[in-house]
C-alpha cells in the first residue's frame, strides 16, 4: 500500500469521525450525513485505486476539491456568528490532501514505452 493510500484512508476516516463529532456536539444531522458520505466515498475510491488508479485518483481530486469548496463556504457562513476553528482545520486538511495528490501525480514515473528487446548475439 502506498503512502498516498494511507493518507487517503485517514482522510476518509477523519471525515466520518468529523460527521459524528458534529452530530454529537451540535446535534447536526447534516454534519453526520455529509461526513459519512464524504468519508465513505473517499474510502471506496481509495479501494478502487488498485483496479483503476487513473479514474480513482482523478475522482478523488475532484471530491477533495469539492470538500475544500464546502469548507470555504462554511467558513464564510459562520465567520460572524460562530467559531471557524473546525471548518478551518478541515480546510487546511483538505488542502494538504490535495497537495499530496498533486505531489504523487507529479512524482510518479510512467513506464518507458521505448524499451526494445535485447538483441540476440
Amino acid at each position: 500500500m502506498s503512502w498516498l493510500n494511507i493518507v487517503l484512508y485517514f482522510y476518509g476516516l477523519i471525515n466520518i469521525l468529523g460527521g459524528f463529532m458534529g452530530f454529537l456536539v451540535a446535534k447536526s444531522q447534516n454534519s453526520l450525513i455529509t461526513g459519512l458520505l464524504a468519508g465513505i466515498v473517499v474510502i471506496l475510491l481509495t479501494l478502487q485505486t488498485k483496479d483503476k488508479p487513473a479514474f480513482a485518483y482523478r475522482t478523488l481530486g475532484i471530491v477533495v476539491l469539492a470538500l475544500i469548496g464546502f469548507w470555504i463556504y462554511r467558513i464564510t457562513e459562520v465567520a460572524g456568528s460562530g467559531s471557524i476553528m473546525m471548518p478551518m482545520m478541515n480546510l487546511v486538511l483538505g488542502i494538504g490532501v490535495l497537495g499530496a495528490l498533486g505531489y504523487s501525480h507529479l512524482a510518479a514515473t510512467a513506464p518507458s514505452k521505448s524499451k526494445k528487446p535485447a538483441a540476440k548475439s
